[in-house]
């Protein structure tokens, strides 16, 4: 098996599905989604979660804009009932009406860098969504982590019997409010000898007023927050997560 880099990803990203599916369930429930919801899994990554939703028997659509993450999940997508995967990300959206659930969990909205492209992405959304439909987004809280700051720690995996050494670096661009965080990879493949493979992601800095702002102003009601995917409830931001939600007024 050759080590890619979705696989890379995948090594380190083994994080319990459980809560996340447990508090979605909640979620829909508790915003009044009955039936069978169509989910849109916006920035699905290699594909984690697509199973999860087809487990729950979900009409299930991932939207992921990295050509190689786009190609597993499009591959396990083609195993799983009522799943699919499109290519493009948040300001690619141009379904209307289309979805019950969008969920962009693991921080994929924080992959948007500007203001412009954070609001375009809420108004897109909220054209995707049926009328009652909801929409939730689970990122980093910038604000409390740099108030909090520490380094990222280095860390290890195995993919396949081989151990995957993986150094992990900040660095922040203050006039443009941007974090880019560089992963490097070290492994040593049986055919190939000796692999250094880098992953860098750049992230936009902003916190829940500018999001609640925009949800706001895109028409989006009963906007709630939580820190954590045990919270039944809404609660103050005031951890490492900001976790929200909203919902597309019934007409």
């Amino acid at each position: 098996m050759r080590i890619t880099g979705a696989s890379l990803y995948s090594a380190f990203d083994t994080g319990d599905t459980g809560p996340i599916v447990d508090f979605l369930l909640w979620f829909a429930s508790s915003y009044k989604i009955g039936g069978t919801p169509t989910i849109l899994d916006a920035g699905c990554g290699p594909g984690r979660m697509l199973k999860e939703f087809s487990r729950l028997g979900w009409n299930t659509v991932g939207l992921e804009p990295d050509p190689e993450f786009y190609a597993q999940a499009d591959e396990l997508a083609r195993s799983l009932p009522k799943t699919s995967v499109i290519r493009g990300g948040f300001n690619d959206l141009g379904d209307e009406n289309r979805f019950d659930l969008i969920a962009s969990i693991n921080a994929s909205f924080s992959y948007l860098l500007t203001p412009a492209q954070r609001a375009d992405a809420l108004h897109r959304m909220y054209k995707a969504l049926k009328p009652g439909g909801c929409l939730f987004i689970d990122m980093a809280n910038f604000p409390f982590i740099l108030r909090n700051y520490m380094a990222p720690k280095n860390s290890e995996a195995a993919i396949n019997g081989i151990t995957i050494q993986r150094a992990s670096e900040h660095q922040f661009d203050w006039h443009h409010d941007t974090l880019t965080h560089t992963y490097t990879f070290t492994f040593r493949d049986p055919d190939r000898g000796d692999q250094k493979v880098t992953q860098i992601h750049k992230f936009g800095i902003f916190g829940f007023a500018e999001v609640e702002y925009f949800l706001e102003t895109q028409g989006y009601s009963q906007i709630r927050t939580y820190n954590s995917y045990t919270a039944r409830k809404s609660e103050p931001i005031n951890a490492t997560r900001l976790m929200v939600s909203a919902q597309k007024p019934a007409k």
